[in-house]
């Protein structure tokens, strides 16, 4: 039910863990990631998602409403920008034209409640609306410990209106929302409390909504003209309270209040000068009020602002231009350029991005691509604070520039069949212009965003370097008679560079990903039963390597900078197995299912800390076998 969980199964994409949907390609930190639904770029799309990043433990993008799912992962068009690791584009679909529909589901994502139809009978205008809250509380309830030790409470809603017109074009207006909140009650150990050590109360929840308005209108039926405006926001609160555990005294250790507002407009040309030859230009502006706050206590009633900005207001201005030519019946080429500018700091880039592909027959493809793509920084990074020797507060990270990133691919496509196909690419991306700290040290952007919090680090400057390059393979036979399979493989490499000297293990170099999936349906009358497997085999975690003796003397952890992220887990195994029954009545159809995640009970460590009463390491482990049930009810 979560497409960015269903996009870890494509070659090149790790997943981070089973607590995050965080979307990991090619090696390359998941906040680089570009999100877009109907056009528009949104923020993360995800329950609990923090500041920075792009992922989260649940999805409030729903796989009932969606129409298309373009996943690109690397050397992308030049329509998208701001983007280094890759792009998910997404269409919500319209509402059923000829008659009204509602669907009821409880499930892992929630209990469930949609309904779509037309305005009226004949027309061509219609309206989709779904609605979802938590289930996993119930879960929780009943024993089975997947929520970490605290439930998760969380709400979202989705909708879209579809208005064509005779004359004006055609008008959508869609929107997504949703609230979250959870809290993580101190224990007098770390088991099964990710990342909330003993003697700490956390509080954390966050809010998103986006709101779009899209009008495309034919000039002729070669030209039209797409129009876009939106309007987004995202808030993500923290409170930790430290607990003396002798005295059951409280004080607020950590809190924060961070939020984005966004206006945006965009614009979108398209001719076509023949049948061999189109070309599209486009230009978004994205005006952004920025609030950030968060602080840390260096003591009781003594407290460090980490991030401060009040109402700061920027501009993000995106321009590109392409065109598709058909050279000959077999080969076709893309070139363009994109363009951007950050008005805070004057940053700027400018894109070009080619592409070529070869088919000499219906059954082989040759494709050859390449990008220079950009993005700026997660914004909480621009206004990091950093102190003086006499307390006074100043901002650092303003004038970072963005991160640069040169790729290429090589990709063959066979079409072995007309049901299978297989895939080879091959890519390389040297990254540039990447945050490091001003002083040598391990620490870099290249890194960031796979947590429930990120790092607030002073004094960055654009000197760090990234490379990440490897080989993928897909075998894909896609549903007929009944079965399917989609089996990919992945070796890879993905270091940085820091100002240090030495080129280091990015976090995310699990250096190879196996996938298989693979489900039959049987029919039976107008009833189907399901099985569907899924198993993934790659390289373990990387952690920062916890220096045992100094952390020892210290009595908290302390990270070697040295052999950063040379520490890593056991490779990760996880096998879901999926049955399913479907019975279609004349007036409605029923679904019943049940998930076995982590069928053999796997143990995949999540993360390490420092135990500080037994000197040692010691790991969280990632969610244990666990049946989900799902019930589906569409009349």
């Amino acid at each position: 039910g979560d497409p960015a969980r269903m996009a870890q199964n494509y070659a090149g994409v790790l997943m981070a863990g089973d607590q995050r949907n965080d979307i990991v390609i090619r090696g390359n930190a998941p906040s680089g990631l570009l999100w877009r639904l109907d056009g528009l770029p949104i923020p993360n799309p995800n329950h609990f998602g923090a500041a920075g990043s792009t992922g989260g433990p649940v999805s409030m993008l729903n796989n009932n409403l969606l129409a298309r799912r373009d996943f690109y992962t690397g050397a992308f068009p030049a329509e998208f920008g701001n983007a280094i690791s890759g792009v998910f584009d997404l269409r919500m679909r319209s509402g059923n034209k000829q008659n009204r529909q509602t669907m009821f589901q409880v499930g892992f994502n929630g209990f469930e409640l949609g309904t779509e139809g037309p305005f009226k009978k004949g027309g061509q205008a219609s309206y989709l609306v779904n609605y979802r809250y938590s289930t996993l509380g119930v879960i929780d309830k009943l024993g089975f410990d997947i929520a970490g030790g605290a439930v998760p409470d969380y709400q979202d809603i989705s909708f879209k209106i579809d208005l064509p017109t005779e004359n004006a074009g055609r008008f959508q207006l869609y929107g997504l929302g949703g609230l979250s909140e959870i809290f993580y009650e101190q224990q007098d150990d770390n088991e099964n409390n990710y990342n909330n050590a003993a003697g700490f109360n956390t509080r954390n929840g966050s809010k998103m909504a986006t709101l779009g308005l899209n009008h495309t209108y034919f000039f002729s039926k070669n030209t039209r003209i797409r129009s876009q405006i939106g309007f987004s926001g995202h808030q993500v609160h923290t409170q930790i309270d430290s607990i003396n555990l002798d005295t059951d005294e409280m004080w607020i250790y950590y809190g924060e209040d961070n939020q984005e507002i966004n206006s945006q407009i965009k614009s979108t040309l398209k001719h076509r000068f023949s049948q061999k030859t189109y070309a599209e230009a486009g230009i978004r502006m994205l005006a952004i009020q920025a609030d950030y706050l968060d602080s840390v206590a260096i003591e009781k009633d003594n407290y460090k602002l980490l991030t401060e900005s009040n109402s700061e207001q920027l501009l993000l201005t995106e321009g590109f231009a392409q065109i598709n030519h058909f050279i000959s019946d077999e080969i076709t080429a893309t070139g363009g350029i994109h363009f951007q500018y950050l008005d805070l700091n004057k940053s700027k880039s400018f894109e070009p991005r080619v592409s070529l592909k070869w088919e000499p027959n219906p059954v082989h493809t040759f494709g050859l691509g390449y990008g220079l793509h950009s993005q700026i920084q997660p914004l909480l990074v621009y206004f990091t604070q950093s102190y003086e020797d006499d307390g006074s507060k100043i901002t650092t990270n303003t004038n970072l520039g963005m991160t640069k990133s040169h790729q290429f691919a090589l990709n063959y496509n066979w079409m072995i069949s007309e049901n299978f196909r297989t895939k080879i690419e091959t890519y390389y991306q040297y990254l540039y212009d990447i945050p490091v700290e001003s002083e040598a040290s391990s620490f870099s952007l290249a890194n960031y965003g796979a947590s429930f919090h990120q790092d607030r680090v002073d004094n960055l400057v654009n000197e760090g370097l990234g490379k990440n390059y490897g080989v993928e393979l897909t075998l894909e036979r896609y549903l007929n008679d009944g079965f399917y399979f989609l089996l990919t493989g992945t070796l890879y490499q993905s270091k940085y560079k820091t100002l240090e000297e030495p080129w280091r293990n990015t976090q995310f170099n699990g250096n190879f990903i196996t996938n298989v999936l693979t489900g039959y349906e049987l029919k039976i009358g107008k009833n189907l039963i399901g099985i569907d497997l899924r198993t993934v085999y790659a390289g373990g975690k990387r952690f920062p390597s916890i220096d045992i003796e100094a952390s020892k003397q210290w009595g908290y952890p302390v990270y070697d900078p040295v052999t950063a992220y040379e520490q890593r887990a056991d490779p990760y195994f996880r096998t879901d197995l999926r049955l399913s029954f479907k019975m279609s009545m004349k007036k409605f159809s029923q679904e019943w299912a049940i998930d076995f995640q982590n069928l053999t009970n796997h143990k995949n460590i999540y993360s390490q800390y420092f135990d500080v009463a037994s000197g040692t390491v010691k790991h969280n482990y990632q969610s244990s076998f666990t049946p989900m049930f799902l019930y589906r009810i569409n009349f």
